[in-house]
């Protein structure tokens, strides 16, 4: 199985790093510095989820960027260790782009029959082969990591701006056995939580978490992209994608 999954875009999956994020909750930090390229562990944030990929068999990776920050990222894998070849797109000016945005702006270099979708920021010591054999074993239009919570989200210090009003930072995700019915946030609900009929006639029980989050990895059939594409009121996955 390794070496079917060692590829380039030309083979069957190709992973796409959405590293283009503002930062606007840390302006502290993000003010002199691109999001992506904040040091941690004397590494750029960058690196973890390009070294990830590398660690799972990726050649190849289109990485999304702001303009600024293209010139760095592109000297990270030569200056960090990393075989990967990286494919690099900015964002220009100030735009913040959700995730749909983002996939617009690489539309034509999508190639692969499956697309990953990595966030920027994301460190995670577990391989996702085994997520990717799911996917395939399923052939499911949509897979997503989910994960239980390393701490409770309404006492955790959260950067950026004081307000005395609490945010809502948790996800609400619908469950029908390993079936995604309800993925969005807890913030864009406003009094109760809506599950179309479609879903209710199809699925027998559906059971909503909110004690699950969204661990922004994500596998998407092509055709999925493609109807984000062709959808311009899609511009996030969460709360707008889901369900198909």
């Amino acid at each position: 199985f390794y070496k079917s999954f060692r590829m380039t875009v030309t083979g069957s999956l190709q992973a796409v790093v959405m590293a283009g994020g503002k930062g606007s909750r840390m302006t502290d930090l993000t003010s002199g510095k691109a999001k992506c390229l904040l040091p941690v562990g004397n590494m750029p944030l960058v690196w973890f989820p390009l070294n990830m990929l590398q660690s799972a068999g990726f050649t190849e990776a289109l990485v999304i960027v702001p303009d600024s920050a293209k010139q760095e990222v592109s000297k990270i894998p030569s200056l960090y260790n990393l075989s990967i070849k990286l494919d690099i797109v900015g964002i220009p000016g100030q735009q913040e782009l959700g995730t749909a945005d983002s996939l617009r702006l690489v539309s034509d270099k999508l190639t692969g029959t499956d697309i990953v979708i990595v966030s920027g920021d994301l460190m995670m010591e577990e391989s996702m082969r085994g997520m990717v054999d799911m996917h395939r074993m399923n052939n499911a239009a949509f897979t997503a990591m989910l994960s239980k919570p390393m701490f409770d989200v309404k006492n955790a210090v959260v950067p950026g701006a004081k307000s005395t009003k609490h945010k809502k930072e948790r996800d609400l995700i619908g469950l029908a056995g390993d079936q995604l019915c309800l993925f969005t946030a807890e913030a864009d609900v406003e009094e109760e939580v809506k599950i179309s009929n479609k879903v209710l006639r199809t699925m027998a029980r559906v059971t909503v978490h909110s004690d699950i989050q969204d661990g922004h990895l994500y596998i998407l059939k092509k055709w999925v992209c493609d109807y984000i594409l062709y959808d311009k009121n899609i511009s996030a996955i969460k709360g707008e994608l889901l369900p198909i």
